[in-house]
């Protein structure tokens, strides 16, 4: 409970006194407001928490033609007053404008305390090293990172042995201050003075008498704290105590040991939670988060509030739900950030953490696993409003790596995988694929190609052409097969469709060619088992010089070759001359 002075708890005690309250926006005052309405809570759902940090909310609405700048800071003040008799203005909370609605010279405004500053990233390039540190270090940095001091009530163990944190990486200003909370036992809140405090759940000490309901009181059965479970991830789980009541469970929380379990039983062995909840009541404002609260016959501790400041102050106990943030208010960076790590923890030199990162333009999420500094295992999807990128890589060393990624728009889908320097890559639109690879390779049907380029057909129609390009001894460059035509050219130049079967003989022209004109045998010799032939035989061709020639004294080599012996001709006027 606040201690703002005698002269305060006199007139609060009177009959007749009224608390008199303006907002101070970008340092102007405003007396011609509505009555305003925080709302602040410990716990993020009704059950018992720790490690929680939960932003206030305040909403009101002031009558002005000034132009309220965007983000403008906020300041409540309040003082008692009667008859000639008041006390000094005090600061009920300071807050940032984050949405606002017009309405002539009406304009309402909802705001945010500085606790949305922490939705900012921990770790960066200069603070690295030096790790690990204690949690007061730690906090002293948030506090000061967030633009808040630090309340004096605060009590945090400082057994750097113990109570330590490693390098917080990406997590972010909030995750790292609830997961030392959690360790200390309490819930961070931001107070009317705009300090940093930890709430712990065995409360602040001080009493807050409700007198007067006036609409209607609630509660639910008490349960008595009997055991602590602190989670890091399913292999290392540390509990103490007994379940034979309620388990305060904290999950995860990269920092838990054994040790900080046993000494939260310590603490909290025994403390009986009593859920309540009171609309309509009138209490001195002075209360905080974390009082003892009486109200006829329950006792309890007050977790949350909707504290009204009209001049008969009253207020709400209740456990609010979370509201949604707009972009107006001055967060550390231009897009919001909220950025959520469910698990992440160092141990024996292994590394593993999930996280959500979402932006006003992507959600991203991310699975890592790293086993020192030079293996590491990552899966990531990424979506943005035009786009979905999915991608799997590990790698095992500076030089050795893999991945595959598969990304997907309107216009195409494409899949890649690497290998180090090599990849392969398919890319899919519409009316077209791209296939891009060192080797390719398939098998249908009719159909098989294999890595090493043979190509094999088996009933299947060509249609449109196939194209096969080589470089061998006989020179041959290319051979295509277009709609049932065979064509082929060679190193000379010729694209004239000869083709060349046979095999190459050193010091001899050799095979058998097929060129469009005629049939014809160019080579040294030519082996058969299957035939044989009659000297009697003659054989005409055309050379490429032009010339005719007969193929002459065909025999039989009797090895399963042929020879022959040729003579040239010319023809002229139909005479075949020599």
């Amino acid at each position: 409970m606040r201690n703002l002075g005698s002269t305060w708890n006199t007139l609060f005690a009177s009959d007749t006194a009224i608390l008199e309250t303006v907002a101070v926006i970008n340092n102007v005052e405003y007396s011609t407001i509505t009555a305003p309405v925080v709302h602040q809570n410990l716990l993020s759902s009704d059950t018992l928490t720790v490690g929680n940090c939960i932003s206030a909310s305040l909403t009101f609405t002031v009558m002005t033609t000034n132009t309220i700048p965007k983000s403008a800071k906020v300041v409540i003040k309040c003082r008692l007053k009667d008859g000639s008799t008041s006390t000094s203005w005090y600061e009920f909370g300071t807050f940032w404008v984050a949405k606002r609605e017009v309405d002539d010279d009406l304009v309402t405004l909802e705001c945010y305390d500085a606790m949305l500053k922490g939705n900012q990233a921990y770790g960066g390039s200069n603070d690295a090293m030096n790790w690990p540190k204690p949690m007061q270090t730690v906090v002293n940095t948030i506090a000061s990172r967030m633009g808040v001091s630090l309340d004096s009530r605060n009590s945090i163990r400082s057994d750097s042995s113990v109570y330590k944190c490693e390098y917080p990486g990406d997590l972010t200003l909030l995750e790292v201050l609830g997961y030392i909370g959690a360790c200390q036992g309490g819930n961070w809140i931001i107070t009317p003075e705009n300090k940093l405090r930890l709430v712990p759940l065995t409360g602040s000490g001080s009493t807050v008498n409700v007198p007067v309901v006036l609409s209607q009181i609630t509660e639910a059965k008490s349960y008595t704290v009997s055991g602590v479970t602190m989670v890091v991830d399913e292999d290392h789980v540390y509990s103490a105590g007994n379940n034979s009541g309620y388990v305060l469970t904290i999950n995860p929380n990269p920092y838990a040991s054994q040790t900080i379990a046993n000494n939260l039983l310590t603490a909290l062995n025994g403390l009986t939670y009593h859920p309540f909840a009171i609309s309509g009541a009138i209490y001195n404002p002075v209360a905080e988060l974390g009082d003892a609260v009486t109200v006829g016959s329950i006792s309890s501790t007050l977790i949350a509030e909707t504290r009204t400041y009209d001049i008969n102050f009253s207020a709400d106990a209740e456990a609010p739900g979370k509201d949604e943030l707009e972009d107006e208010y001055p967060y550390p960076s231009e897009i919001l950030r909220l950025q959520q790590s469910t698990v992440e923890l160092k141990r024996n030199d292994e590394v593993l953490s999930s996280r959500i990162t979402q932006t006003q333009t992507a959600i991203t999420t991310e699975v890592t696993r790293a086993t020192g500094a030079e293996s590491s295992l990552s899966s990531r999807i990424t979506q943005t409003a035009d786009a979905i990128s999915t991608e799997v890589t590990r790698a095992t060393g500076a030089e050795s790596s893999l991945s595959s990624r598969i990304t997907q728009n309107a216009n195409a889908i494409t899949t890649k995988v690497t290998s180090g320097q090599v990849e392969s890559i398919i890319e899919q639109k519409a009316g077209s694929i791209r296939l891009k690879a060192d080797k390719i390779s398939w098998s249908s049907t009719y159909s098989s190609m294999t890595e090493d380029g043979h190509l094999t057909c088996t009933g299947a129609d060509i249609n449109g052409s196939l194209y096969a390009a080589s470089t061998n001894d006989l020179g041959v460059q290319w051979v295509e097969i277009e709609n049932g035509i065979i064509r082929g050219g060679d190193s000379a130049g010729y694209e004239d469709g000869r083709i060349l079967f046979g095999s190459y003989v050193s010091g001899a022209s050799g095979g058998l060619y097929l060129d469009g004109y005629n049939i014809f045998l160019d080579c040294y010799g030519l082996y058969t088992n299957a035939y044989d032939f009659d000297n009697s035989q003659w054989v005409l061709y055309k050379t490429y010089s032009g010339t005719r020639r007969f193929i002459t004294n065909i025999w039989d080599n009797g090895n399963g070759s042929i020879r022959w012996t040729w003579t040239d001709y010319r023809i002229e006027n139909g005479l075949m001359l020599n």
